[in-house]
């Protein structure tokens, strides 16, 4: 018998990423977090049951105890980075909160003004379904 648990996913606000170039502006707070509600949406349009968690982590260890302080199963943090005026980056990993089990990161790459990293994160958000879909973990609970 297999036991159906609710899932969810924790998607936390994106950090900024450190491009090493001191002209290079990053994006502010605000940008950020819309950012990590982006791809919390996304996710959900995708069927897994994310939530935002206005909360920003660089590192599996923050993502982790943030994860268990909301009581989410997967959490995913990430970070992006402008590169250059029309150049930017965004990165994400996947920890499960049980084991502390990273997954990724997964990269993305894209060329535009601020309004075009929403593609950017449509990309991520594709590339992490592996990582946190719902439909994914039944499975493997089946084997």
């Amino acid at each position: 018998m297999i036991a159906l648990l609710a899932v969810f996913v924790g998607v936390l606000d994106f950090a900024a990423g450190d491009p090493g170039l001191d002209y290079a502006v990053a994006p502010t707070p605000p940008q950020l977090s819309a950012l990590g509600v982006r791809l919390a949406h996304d996710l959900r349009a995708d069927g897994t049951p994310a939530r935002h968690i206005a909360a920003t982590c660089e590192d599996a260890a923050c993502a982790r105890r943030v994860g268990a302080a909301h009581h989410v199963a997967r959490v995913v943090f990430s970070s992006a980075t402008r590169h250059m005026a029309m150049i930017w980056s965004a990165q994400a990993s996947v920890v499960d909160v049980a084991s502390g089990r990273v997954s990724g990161p997964y990269d993305v790459g894209y060329k535009g003004d601020y309004d075009a990293i929403a593609v950017g994160v449509d990309t991520l958000a594709s590339a992490l379904l592996p990582a946190v879909d719902r439909r994914a973990q039944l499975a493997h609970k089946r084997d």
